[in-house]
């Protein structure tokens, strides 16, 4: 499936020298679908567009807002079993 977002946003780039690299922090943005990503995008000059490269292309894996809220709670109640259980045997053996 081809999801695509577009950003109108400049995001300034100084003079670069071969070899040199920047860091650009995109803004968040929500995604109507989760799993596996390969984000591509191309850098637009004054002059020309850039293309990335297909070795260039970043992987990456997005999930939805209510499993990672999922993952959480069950994280959390593993915890408070956890506890539960040690205070539990903690005052069988006083």
């Amino acid at each position: 499936m081809d999801f695509e977002v577009i950003s109108d946003k400049i995001y300034p780039i100084p003079s670069l020298n071969p070899g040199d690299r920047i860091l650009i922090w995109f803004d968040k943005i929500s995604s109507p679908i989760s799993g596996p990503f390969w984000l591509n995008f191309n850098l637009e000059t004054k002059s020309e567009i850039i293309p990335f490269q297909e070795k260039e292309r970043i992987y990456f894996t997005i999930k939805d807002e209510h499993s990672l809220q999922q993952e959480i709670t069950n994280l959390l109640l593993v915890v408070l079993t956890i506890i539960t259980i040690g205070i539990s045997i903690w005052r069988l053996f006083p």
